[in-house]
């Protein structure tokens, strides 16, 4: 990681640690966090947690995939660049095997001419950016759930 990538993602989890103490929302919802980055994945982490959100973290897409299998998430917050599998291959190969989930990408590349419906966060984000988009992606979760369970599609 850049010097300048450091210091930015120290800005963002300052921002997230300042902030988090208050406004918490307890919730049940489940978030799977996704990068290959240590820093990111144990602050993003801990924040969600402290947020209230049941967390779990994975390397790069071949954890996400296992851990998928494993539990259902109402959010996956994947990296778009990862080594071994990257954001949109784990998203692509999530929907073809049927794991439920509102995904939210986030990355820190400029044009990158990405072709999926999917939430982009851009790195560094700000924390009222990362909590309206999962709050959207848990509405949005929670709303397949109920219709899924009153014989919808």
């Amino acid at each position: 990681m850049k010097g300048g990538d450091a210091s930015m993602i120290e800005d963002v989890v300052d921002q997230i640690s300042h902030a988090s103490s208050a406004r918490r929302q307890p919730t049940s919802s489940a978030i799977l966090v996704v990068d290959d980055d240590r820093l990111i994945r144990a602050s993003l982490g801990a924040t969600l947690s402290r947020w209230g959100y049941s967390v779990d973290v994975a390397v790069h897409g071949v954890d996400a995939l296992g851990r998928l299998s494993q539990r259902a998430y109402d959010v996956i917050l994947t990296d778009l660049q990862m080594p071994l599998m990257d954001g949109v291959s784990l998203w692509r190969r999530a929907l073809v095997a049927g794991h439920p989930g509102t995904w939210i990408l986030m990355t820190g590349s400029l044009g990158l001419g990405i072709e999926c419906d999917v939430p982009i966060l851009r790195k560094p984000f700000r924390l009222i950016e990362l909590r309206s988009a999962l709050e959207g992606a848990v509405v949005g979760s929670l709303s397949r759930l109920h219709h899924r369970a009153a014989g919808e599609p």
